[in-house]
């Protein structure tokens, strides 16, 4: 038995842990005997019969607060990391999928719900019918889901798929077709043309007795379809990228939707020298959507799944790869417009150059592509920088000016999230961040003598305002030192959050520097302004030293 064939074992003790009490049925290539016998008794036309497929909205990615906070970070370290931890732990069942058909798959079952996976001890991908509806008792609109774990990361990808048929199909069945198709895409790697997913999809159909199928793509939800199965192909990095790594540069950009409000389109592109993967060769047309974010206990996985380490943050993903087109003496650039709703969004822009050293450009408004390249005014910092987009942060990032050694380059564009922000108060005239600034004080100043913001009288007060897109819960953190009279800390404070008290009394009597992290509830905040007021109580007798003030997500 080979190492790719031996995955392939069919008893229950086999399963991964991170799925619970799931039963396995058997085989897919067995299962589709039993599917051929059953739908060749039907009355299926042999007329070839068109099914609609579209994606269900862009990919997903669930992490633990480790692994997001590394990409919010964009520590690319990190990040390198990670992919590596979920290629090796995926490496096994992608090479399964690619090569051994529907002998990689195995049906499984859990509280009644068929669906097919295929795994190793640390990785596994499943094919999973979400839904099903039928019209007139004959055309069935199904929701196919394909995910894909990885244990030692701990990261879960989803994406989705919708397909139009012509006859009601078994559930699990729908999953298998769409599960073939997919690992065929894998297989071709990132070079796959986005008609062969029609044709993989009619060939998975055949060998289940539907000969007479046949797959379209609408043309517009084209970049939609790709983009979800450019995310099959590399995950958050798996190596089948290299397998298209044979020019001279490759651009790759991840977007992450962190705005629990708001969707965001990318919708359209100018390339110079740039050819985009899985497109249908018109360089205009890229198009799909982001959704804003939705809550762990929200999204639908299959009966059984059950991680160890909970998976707290959930966003939508989209991720674009390009390479050169010539590849004599000359780099390649794009840029593309990131759209809230048509009047609103930011524009971004990329130059790879052939003999200097990469350039990055981002600013609020929307425009033509091709303006936007043509004009825009490059970043001074363009390996990190951020920008406010509709009251919205922006952040962006780039792994390398320069040098690459696989001609590989990263970029991470993050919309939405609240980033580390800290006001210095260990100055005089204390600098506002993005998202936090001090509106007024009261019976506070600065102290010369110790270099430091003060609460100097009873009932002496700081107000800052931090204006956020949504209620999200938020950690503040302050730099206390309490001041000392005749050899005593008497400094009772009170901390108020949109009129709430998050703190009323408490007493810090520790007379060095040292951080204090404070939870405000995502209750207590709103879209948009929010009070913060630190106050020193009435019956104080020595002051409150404050000489930092830090929000972050929780």
């Amino acid at each position: 038995m080979s190492e790719l064939e031996s995955i392939l074992i069919t008893s229950p003790e086999s399963l991964p842990s991170f799925f619970r009490d799931v039963q396995v049925i058997g085989p897919a290539h067995l299962e589709l005997q039993k599917y051929r016998a059953k739908y060749s008794k039907l009355d299926i036309s042999s007329k070839p019969t068109n099914c609609e497929v579209r994606a269900d909205k862009s990919p997903m990615l669930l992490v633990p607060k480790e692994v997001r906070e590394a990409y919010q970070r964009n520590d690319f370290a990190a990040i390198k990391k990670f992919e590596t931890q979920s290629q090796e732990d995926l490496q096994a069942v992608y090479d399964n999928v690619s090569k051994n058909g529907e002998k990689a798959w195995t049906k499984v079952k859990k509280d009644g719900k068929e669906f097919y996976m295929s795994w190793s001890d640390k990785g596994s991908m499943w094919a999973y019918t979400v839904s099903t509806s039928t019209s007139d008792d004959v055309t069935q609109q199904a929701l196919v889901q394909i995910g894909t774990y990885s244990k030692s990361t701990s990261v879960l990808g989803l994406q989705s798929y919708n397909l139009t048929l012509p006859t009601v199909v078994a559930e699990s069945l729908i999953a298998l077709i769409v599960a073939r198709a997919v690992s065929g895409i894998i297989a071709e790697g990132l070079g796959f043309a986005i008609a062969s997913f029609s044709l993989l999809l009619a060939q998975a159909a055949a060998a289940a007795g539907f000969e007479s199928f046949s797959f379209a793509i609408p043309v517009a939800l084209v970049s939609t379809v790709a983009s979800c199965l450019v995310f099959a192909v590399v995950f958050i990095g798996l190596a089948y990228l290299w397998n298209w790594l044979n020019r001279k540069y490759t651009i790759r950009l991840q977007v992450f939707n962190w705005d629990y409000t708001n969707d965001w389109s990318v919708n359209g592109q100018y390339l110079s020298n740039a050819t985009i993967c899985g497109g249908n060769g018109d360089n205009k047309v890229l198009n799909f959507t982001l959704p804003k974010m939705v809550k762990p206990g929200d999204v639908v996985t299959p009966p059984g799944f059950d991680p160890v380490e909970a998976l707290d943050s959930v966003c939508y993903y989209g991720v674009i790869i390009w390479e050169n087109d010539n590849t004599f003496a000359q780099g390649c650039s794009m840029a593309i417009p990131i759209e809230k709703n048509k009047n609103e969004g930011f524009m971004w822009a990329f130059d790879c150059p052939r003999f200097s050293s990469n350039q990055q450009a981002a600013e609020n408004g929307i425009k033509d592509p091709k303006i936007y390249r043509d004009t825009c005014h490059w970043n001074e910092q363009p390996l990190g920088f951020k920008i406010t987009s509709s009251k919205i942060p922006v952040s962006f990032a780039l792994d390398a000016l320069s040098g690459a050694s696989d001609g590989l380059y990263n970029i991470n564009i993050h919309i939405g999230e609240l980033l580390e922000q800290t006001i210095d108060f260990s100055i005089q005239d204390p600098k506002p961040t993005a998202q936090l600034s001090m509106t007024s004080h009261q019976g506070a100043g600065y102290r010369e003598d110790f270099h430091t913001w003060s609460l100097l009288e009873n009932d002496g007060f700081m107000k800052l305002n931090l204006n956020i897109p949504v209620p999200i819960p938020v950690t503040l953190t302050m730099g206390l030192c309490a001041a000392l009279v005749d050899g005593k800390a008497d400094c009772p404070f009170s901390i108020k959050v949109n009129g709430n008290f998050i703190v009323k009394g408490s007493r810090d009597n520790k007379c060095d520097f040292h951080p204090v992290e404070f939870t405000i509830n995502e209750s207590l905040l709103k879209a948009g302004d929010n009070e913060i007021i630190i106050s020193l109580e009435r019956d104080a007798s020595t002051q409150l030293f404050i000489n930092a003030a830090t929000v972050s997500e929780k």
